[in-house]
């Protein structure tokens, strides 16, 4: 529960309370009045606000098995690029605040196999892209999708350190040892070609293997919430979204992220 002082915000937040829990059925929804389905950028979060509301574990593992499905696993999760790895790190929160060992084992062959297929579909240099069969969502904003985006590289990066986490846990050492080595390349790669140290941030996009000058919020703010950033990088990128060079986040859903960012 929550009350204070000011009944702006108590509305508010009974208002965004009672939307949760319509939205939170045998699966978290995207919403109760469009399209009612479960897309996991909108499940992601929901997973997050459930620690601090409901506390409902079998929800959770509800709405994740579901997003997983079943073999072949030859797309990517709702179709979109970013939901994917959204999933890795739902699942990675998910255990460290329920410690459920037995359900991680449960997903784990098929974890592996779906991150089998993304491997699969990197390009030359080992990145992910946009191509015809894959929609990259991010967010509503006017911004490029095109070619390799940084900030999915990002998600990549740490969906890949989530699978070996699980590896290791699993006591999986090949794969564990496959996965931090695809990581450490991963990272390398990410800094060596987006990074734009004149400015102060990381780039947007790379379309083949031509880095564009534009910049958005969205890599930085990845970037910076996982703790890719340290010491002058990182408090350039903090410098940088907190100055208008990049456009501003336009929806709640990314705002979000922001946010959570700026708060580390």
């Amino acid at each position: 529960s929550f009350h204070c002082s000011d009944e702006t915000v108590n509305r508010i937040y009974d208002v965004a309370m009672y939307t949760f829990h319509l939205t939170a059925r045998e699966v978290f929804l995207d919403g109760i009045k469009r399209d009612r389905w479960a897309w996991c950028g909108d499940a992601y979060q929901s997973i997050l606000m459930n620690f601090y509301s409901f506390y409902d574990k079998p929800l959770n593992q509800r709405t994740l098995t579901y997003l997983l499905g079943k073999e072949p696993f030859d797309h990517h999760i709702n179709h979109i690029m970013d939901y994917t790895f959204y999933w890795y790190i739902a699942l990675y929160e998910h255990y460290m605040h329920f410690g459920d060992l037995e359900y991680i084992r449960s997903l784990y062959p098929r974890a592996k196999k779906q991150m089998q297929f993304v491997l699969e579909t990197r390009n030359e240099i080992g990145f992910v892209e946009h191509n015809d069969k894959t929609w990259i969502f991010m967010d509503w904003g006017d911004f490029s999708n095109n070619g390799a985006l940084c900030v999915e590289q990002i998600l990549f990066h740490k969906a890949l350190t989530v699978i070996a986490f699980f590896a290791e846990l699993m006591e999986d050492g090949d794969a564990a040892a496959q996965y931090k080595k695809e990581a450490a390349s991963l990272k390398k790669k990410i800094f060596a070609t987006f990074w734009d140290d004149e400015r102060g941030l990381l780039l947007h996009h790379a379309v083949d293997g031509v880095v564009s000058d534009e910049a958005t919020r969205y890599a930085n703010i990845f970037a910076l919430l996982y703790g890719y950033l340290k010491g002058d990088k990182k408090r350039r990128v903090i410098q940088a979204l907190k100055g208008n060079e990049m456009p501003p986040i336009v929806t709640p859903y990314a705002k979000m992220y922001e946010l959570a960012a700026l708060g580390v």
